[in-house]
């Protein structure tokens, strides 16, 4: 299954997130997604999409990690 998870840069520095993730040694990116941790599965496709007047994907990639509790990252 794939999934498409949105991030509002009204809420969420998002274009910076990307951005510092990248470039760092570890650049896996970590978003939150609590209502669908139970389905995902290690290498699902997963879309992030902006929110608002710029909308659209701005990364692709695949699930690297299982989801945790945010304290366990």
């Amino acid at each position: 299954m794939a999934y498409i998870l949105q991030g509002n840069p009204n809420r969420f520095d998002i274009d910076g997130y990307l951005r510092q993730r990248i470039s760092s040694p570890n650049p896996l990116v970590y978003w939150t997604a609590s209502k669908l941790d139970k389905a995902m599965d290690l290498g699902d496709p997963v879309f992030l999409w902006r929110a608002g007047e710029s909308s659209g994907v701005v990364a692709y990639g695949t699930i690297a990690e299982l989801p945790c509790e945010l304290e366990n990252v």
